[in-house]
């Protein structure tokens, strides 16, 4: 038979566990939400809109780069500064790779303007708002502020 201290200690034992428990499952909650994901339903209509968007978009322009097809800013940086399309172990057909390879500096002609999906030169212009670079889609005014500038060539002195 149980006595009154092996039923209390039952009630204590059950009582932590589900303490336990809700504490755990509270902190999976608070950790999904600091990684920002999502806690509400999403319709399937945004999902397959936003999927056709996608597929319009690529097939239009041919699709995304995968290192060695489809590369086009990569591969036009490339010949536009006359260097490989391995360089040094890096792989200059993909965009995020010139950021890697390359010295960052200044805004300045004669630089290559990097974003992590685009790469382009900059051949013109007195700051970032007003820039004429060429890319894939050729010769052009463009603003560039938010791209990371590399130096290609070497210094600034060996540019001019």
């Amino acid at each position: 038979m149980m006595n009154r201290s092996m039923l209390a200690r039952g009630a204590i034992f059950a009582a932590t566990v589900a303490a336990v428990a809700t504490i755990g499952m509270l902190t999976s909650c608070k950790a999904a939400e600091a990684r920002g994901y999502r806690q509400h339903h999403v319709s399937s209509h945004h999902v397959y809109r936003r999927a056709r968007h996608h597929q319009r978009h690529y097939s239009r322009r041919g699709g995304a780069c995968d290192g060695f097809q489809r590369c086009r800013c990569g591969t036009t940086a490339a010949r536009h500064f006359g260097l490989p399309y391995a360089y040094k172990g890096f792989n200059l057909k993909m965009a995020s790779e010139w950021a890697r390879a390359f010295p960052h500096t200044s805004f300045h002609i004669g630089v290559a303007g990097v974003k992590p999906h685009h790469v382009l030169a900059v051949v013109g212009g007195s700051d970032c708002h007003s820039a004429k670079v060429y890319d894939d889609a050729g010769t052009r005014d463009r603003n560039v502020c938010g791209f990371t500038f590399v130096e290609v060539n070497g210094s600034r002195v060996a540019m001019r």
